[in-house]
């Protein structure tokens, strides 16, 4: 019997815009966006200043928030669905690279499959 194991993008934790403490599952949104890449896509990034995971999915949200409290949705450039699906373009675009510490993600058998 062999192991498979996926990988899967854990929740972060992050301020809402009244204060309080949430969960994010937009790791997972991303990466399913990024059609499974997201990891390949942050590792590419180049080099720049370094950024936190958290912090780079904090200032996403900030820019989500803005859009979508300006009617703003949309796949245009500056638009909410665009800065979804060109996250690395725009974290890059601020002079940033990711830097992952490994506890962003976990390892998760998906089945067990015969030799």
């Amino acid at each position: 019997m062999v192991n498979r194991n996926l990988t899967r993008w854990k929740e972060v934790k992050t301020n809402a815009r009244d204060g309080s403490v949430i969960l994010l599952d937009r790791a997972r949104i991303l990466d399913k966006i990024y059609q499974g890449n997201l990891l390949l896509n942050i590792v590419r990034m180049p080099d720049k200043k370094p950024l936190s995971f958290e912090s780079a999915l904090e200032i996403l949200e900030c820019k989500l928030a803005e859009c979508f409290s300006a009617g703003n949705i949309g796949h245009k450039p500056g638009q909410y669905n665009w800065y979804l699906e060109h996250f690395i373009e725009y974290i890059s675009d601020l002079g940033y690279h990711i830097e992952l510490t490994g506890d962003e993600i976990e390892s998760v058998v998906a089945h067990e499959v015969r030799a």
